[in-house]
């Protein structure tokens, strides 16, 4: 879905939809990434680390400031 809307993007007709739809993308996966910090669930293809885990947090922020 990510990678479609980042596609989306690019294109003036749907741009603003794309962004507004990223940025609910975002937000409504912040409770299950907070959840996975939280329970140390490992993400397949990632090395193991603590950090790996909240540092994902305060970057979805960014992106979506930068995609707003």
């Amino acid at each position: 879905m990510e990678i479609l809307e980042a596609i989306d993007l690019m294109i003036p007709l749907v741009s603003v939809t794309a962004a507004w739809d990223l940025i609910a993308l975002f937000i409504a996966v912040f409770p299950a990434n907070i959840h996975q910090a939280l329970h140390i669930i490992p993400i397949e293809g990632i090395p193991y680390h603590p950090i790996l885990h909240w540092d994902r947090l305060p970057f979805q922020a960014v992106l979506i400031i930068w995609i707003w």
